[in-house]
């Protein structure tokens, strides 16, 4: 049955397997053409962002390869091509141009005789030959290669790479121009040896009739079939070899995509190909099986992607809906989205031309600027941009916006000075504003990945994002963060950013953010900078309802275009009647005015059809006269309608549901938590509680299990009856009645091996909320119903909290739910702390020491999941390392999480008090790991209860574990609140009981936390001439660590702390204090500011160490 593998792949791409086109009678013409747009609509193709270029592989052509049944199997159906079909790729990939490429891939019948590196030759010429005659020869370029032509594709593309080349300029070009490349079933194995065999009975039947009938044909790319021998090895593995770190390479960087079949293909189709045989043949007989395997198709550090198809439709697509169509044109919409970053990768860096003080300024810049960008990062930046990439977008439904008149004129309007270009995209929450917004964004920024724009996209989500995330601040990093990735690392650039103060007071200062961000504009260049932002609305302050934050943002973007940097800016907001004569737009657009079609293409295309033609096309317009132009309304109704058409509802029954349902989204929803099954509410609120306050997504067997306990007492779980992952599915949705939905996630798992790197794939299933605007409507349902089962998110924390508390006492090993109780238990009850009242009864083990498993259960699942990034803020990830090992107080452990209401009812009911709160080691220990973690509510409570049960705790005692007192600990990590905190309970400035002594007033110096340089001042009082003249164990005052850390703005509090005081009446006394090596801190300044000139660091400014020396200097000498 193998026997038959070689048949099908010969003969798969074959004109004999194509579908019943009439494009094959016409004559052939080999070259590149056009498919999409017409190649005569000059207009149109220049619009194009990107080339798109097909290659069929051997024995095929062009167009059959690619045509397609619409009924598979049925050659009477009609016929498909995907490449110009307006609904597949070209509505799928609208900004790309689409070209085929026909080449002479025949090899016993009009076979060309060049050597196949001439084909490639050719390829590389025809390629730069087309993109010069239309002027796109910087335009980024993806390959999409079918089976064989793969091989071509990999010849080429390393052919480019040759120096020798004679045309190597231009195969360059071409070469850096490459965003992607998709490989069909590419035999990249070179073990095909019933491959050669069969070609050799077609080329044997070609020399008998050559003679005769004039038959050319070639060996030539049959022989890169050939199986390695030890004395004859098969040009395939060269070329693969060479492919493969061409890929690679640090210069190129190319994405790879390929695609395998699974499923066998039949061969008796195939005999009939072979020439006519009186004698019996290894190919007789009836067989099935893979043509090209997996093994053979795929290539190391690829994606690779398995389809459900035979071999011969890896290339075939006949509808939107094939799935093999969706899966490739999602990877070319990656490839398109990733363009700019691969490009940029690639650009050669413009010689520099400023005059700085720095060595070798190019190969340090990126450096510096990369370290910088990294520093204003924060976790979650990105999640909501991430999430709108996820969203599976309707074809043609979210692309309307650029081809606006207002979209037109907001583009041509990037001018230096004048007003802010300035394009308002309004709707309210549900109408598709942020998938719009971010559709486009990814639109124009892929047409520009060779220019030298900036494009810059933030997503305000005030729904599920942080606070930091929902603030100027974050706004304002984020901006930070994507120009220092996109603009150019010259030397005076890089010399700016190596002197910026990284510590977190200076990422919060939003005055320095700004200050930043418009210097590196000034520094953009020719480019334009392009900023979206998404839900401008939802920056809110310390009123959540509060517009001054977004109003500050509005006048900052004005201030940016005064940099003369050439600036314009998209927002989407819900109302912008909020902010007055503040939002000046230059253009405006509703999207309820404009999104009706992509509704009624939404519809069509989403809608399963109910009843009769007719009753269909009512339905719709009935959908569309009542949605008000609300996509998220149109989303819930059509789901709810397909759930009740697969329910074998009739049409009346679908009609009336239609018309009781509200007209506006919040009155939709409100539907939705009232038609919740009485007998089920409890449940139904529970889930939506996890998923509203869920630390990461759930999936779909952790809600279950949660729900299992939730349902069950507190000795143990009411479990579900058995059912399928669709039966569960189900039950998640008729529990909570279209609020929440499940998503199916691909998770990528890498193994490698000792010579490979292997690529595997998951399925997860989610569950989360419809839209982010169902959360808002709960938090406000809340707010305008007391009555409400419903609570609010500080309540609803603490309700999950209680629910994990219940699943780590129970500790079913089975349980889905186990991990992420174990993990998460402290943190919702820390988030539900204010809820706690003295009614609240936690389980039996949260007020029980001697649980040392419990504390080990929460290290283990804390440190397997150090990597997550969907935490709202450094705050949330915790060192293990700090609690001891084999810690038996569980006091430690809430301490250490922040839970002050669980510590409180902890002490009132531990039997252990002598080992627990009335043991001062540990009350210590634990003021100390709360210290550490930055929470000083808990520092005061824990001192609170030693006072209360008369325990006598040394707040300056030394952490055995790490030999640090709180006081140091808190200043070293730059906690404020818990420094003041400390401080008013009596803490040593000067440490006078440990040895070494520690010196926390140095350390704050040292950092630059100037915040807390001041709480040290203040708290000094009458005393701080001596603060001033401590010395630490090398002998530094703090005006020592102030110069040598090139400290510029510490240095001047300490100065002027120091002459304002009356006793001192020379300063040169302290400023000139010799350290133990005899140094000053002039000295040290000077010496600092020598080391910085030679090796720049982040944060340390050389012009900083200039200021802290011109001081010295000029109070040395006036003392003298």
């Amino acid at each position: 049955m193998i026997s038959f593998l070689a048949v099908a792949f010969l003969s798969s791409q074959s004109t004999m397997d194509a579908s019943t086109s009439t494009a094959s009678a016409e004559p052939r013409v080999y070259g590149l053409q056009q498919l999409f747009p017409d190649p005569d609509d000059e207009a149109a193709t220049n619009l194009k962002e990107v080339d798109i270029v097909v290659i069929h592989g051997l024995g095929a052509r062009s167009p059959d390869t690619w045509i397609a049944w619409k009924v598979d199997g049925d050659r009477h159906s009609g016929d498909v091509n995907w490449l110009r079909d307006p609904d597949m790729l070209p509505s799928s990939m609208p900004t790309a141009r689409i070209l085929a490429y026909d080449w002479n891939a025949d090899y016993d019948k009009g076979a060309s005789s060049d050597i196949f590196l001439g084909h490639a030759d050719a390829f590389l010429d025809r390629i730069h030959v087309d993109r010069s005659r239309r002027s796109r020869l910087h335009t980024p370029v993806i390959f999409i290669a079918s089976c064989f032509g793969g091989l071509l594709l990999a010849k080429a593309l390393v052919r480019a790479t040759e120096q020798s080349h004679p045309r190597r300029e231009r195969n360059q070009q071409m070469l850096n121009s490459v965003i992607g490349l998709t490989f069909l079933g590419t035999p990249f194995a070179a073990s095909w040896e019933m491959g050669r065999k069969a070609a050799e009975m077609r080329l044997e039947a070609a020399r008998l009739a050559a003679a005769e009938e004039g038959i050319q044909y070639s060996t030539e790319l049959v022989s890169y079939l050939a199986p390695t021998t030890p004395d004859v090895p098969s040009p395939l593995n060269e070329l693969v070899q060479r492919f493969g770190e061409m890929v690679a390479h640090s210069d190129f960087k190319i994405p790879v995509v390929c695609f395998y079949e699974t499923r066998h293909t039949n061969f008796s189709a195939y005999k009939s190909r072979l020439p006519k045989s009186d004698a019996p043949t290894e190919f007789d007989g009836p067989g099935s099986g893979i043509v090209v395997t997996r093994e053979s198709a795929t290539l190391p550090g690829a994606d690779c992607i398995s389809l459900d198809v035979r071999h011969s439709m890896l290339h075939k697509f006949n509808s939107p809906e094939d799935d093999g169509f969706q899966r490739l044109a999602e990877r070319l919409d990656n490839f398109v989205s990733c363009a700019h970053h691969i490009l940029k990768s690639r650009a050669c860096v413009p010689p520099v031309t400023e005059t700085f003080p720095l060595k070798d300024p190019t190969g340090r810049a990126r450096d510096i600027i990369k370290t910088a960008s990294e520093g204003v990062a924060f976790a979650n930046m990105t999640r909501r941009c991430t999430e709108l990439k996820q969203v599976r977008v309707v074809s043609r439904t979210a692309h309307w916006l650029p081809d606006t008149d207002e979209f037109k004129a907001w583009e041509s309007q990037a001018l230096r000075g004048g007003r802010l270009p300035l394009l308002v995209i309004e709707g309210k929450a549900g109408s598709g504003k942020s998938i719009i917004m971010h559709t486009t964004f990814v639109h124009t920024r892929s047409r520009a990945s060779l220019d030298k724009d900036i494009y810059i996209l933030y997503c305000f989500d005030a729904n599920n994002g942080s606070s930091l995330q929902t603030s100027q601040q974050g706004l304002y990093r984020s901006i930070l963060y994507q120009i220092l990735d996109q603009i150019n690392p010259s030397g005076i650039t890089s010399h700016y950013v190596g002197g910026w103060d990284e510590t977190e007071n200076a990422h919060r200062d939003i005055v320095t953010l700004k200050d930043r961000i418009l210097w590196l504009l000034s520094q953009a260049g020719a480019g334009i900078v392009n900023i979206y932002v998404d839900a401008l609305d939802e920056c809110v302050g310390q009123d959540k309802y509060e517009t001054s934050p977004a109003i500050e943002i509005l006048e900052f973007l004005e201030a940016m275009g005064e940099t003369g940097a050439p600036l314009r800016v998209c927002l989407s907001i819900r109302n912008g009647k909020r902010f007055g004569s503040h939002l000046n737009p230059t253009q405006k657009i509703r999207i309820d005015q404009r999104n009706h079609k992509s509704i009624h293409r939404y519809i069509e295309d989403r809608l399963k059809p109910p009843g009769t033609l007719g009753f269909r096309t009512a339905l719709i317009q009935n959908l569309l006269s009542r949605s008000s132009n609300m996509f998220q309304w149109v989303v819930l109704v059509v789901r709810r309608i397909n759930e009740m058409t697969n329910r074998g509802a009739s049409e009346e029954e679908v009609l009336t549901e239609v018309g009781r349902l509200p007209k506006e989204l919040e009155a939709l929803y409100e539907s939705f938590l009232m038609r919740i099954d009485p007998e089920n509410r409890g449940e139904a609120i529970t889930l939506l509680q996890l998923v509203q306050v869920a630390m990461r997504p759930l999936k779909l067997s952790e809600i279950i299990s949660a729900l299992e306990y939730a349902n069950g007492t507190d000795d143990g779980r009411k479990e579900y009856s058995p059912m399928s992952l669709q039966q569960l599915d189900d039950r998640v949705q008729f529990l909570c009645q279209g609020l929440v939905e499940t998503k199916v996630i691909r998770r990528s798992r890498i193994a490698v091996f000792a010579m490979d790197t292997e690529y595997t794939y998951e399925e997860e299933v989610l569950v989360q909320l419809t839209h982010p605007s169902v959360r808002e409507f709960l938090e406000q349902r809340k707010q305008l119903d007391i009555n409400s089962p419903l609570q609010s998110v500080t309540q609803s924390h603490l309700r999950v909290a209680r629910l994990c508390m219940r699943v780590v006492k129970l500790n079913d090993a089975n349980s889905s739910f186990l991990s992420y109780a174990s993990q998460f238990w402290t943190m919702h009850a820390r988030k539900g702390d204010e809820a706690i009242d003295d009614s609240f009864e936690p389980p039996s083990f949260v007020t029980k020491c001697g649980r040392r498993r419990t504390i080990e259960q929460w290290k283990r699942c804390v440190v397997k999941q150090t990597r997550i990034t969907f935490l709202e803020s450094k705050e949330d990830f915790p060192n293990t390392r700090m609690l001891r090992a084999g810690e038996e107080s569980l006091l430690l452990l809430l301490a250490f999480e922040g839970c002050k209401g669980l510590i409180i009812r902890h002490c009132r009911d531990c039997s252990k008090g002598p080992n627990c709160h009335r043991n001062p080691s540990v009350l210590e220990a634990a003021i100390f790991l709360a210290a550490f973690r930055g929470w000083s509510e808990v520092v005061k409570a824990i001192a609170h209860l030693a006072e209360q049960n008369s325990v006598k705790i040394d707040m300056n005692k030394a952490y055995p574990h790490t030999s640090q007192t709180p006081l140091f600990i808190a200043t070293i990590c730059g906690q404020d609140d818990v420094v003041r905190a400390l401080l008013g309970m009596g803490c040593d400035i000067v440490d006078k009981t440990n040895n070494p002594p520690q010196h926390p007033f140095h350390t704050a110096v040292e950092h630059g936390y100037i915040h807390i340089v001041r709480l040290f001042l203040e708290h000094a009082q009458h005393d701080v001439e001596s603060l001033l003249a401590t010395k630490d164990l090398w002998g530094y005052t703090p005006f020592h660590r102030a110069a040598e850390s090139g400290r510029w703005r510490v240095f001047e509090e300490l100065l002027d702390a120091l002459l304002d005081l009356e006793c001192v009446e020379n300063p040169s006394e302290l400023l000139n204090v010799k350290s133990v090596a005899s140094m000053t801190a002039l000295d040290l300044a000077a010496a600092g500011r020598e080391q910085r000139l030679q090796k720049p660091q982040r944060g340390i400014s050389v012009q900083d160490y200039d200021c802290i020396i011109a001081e010295l200097e000029r109070y040395g000498r006036r003392s003298s």
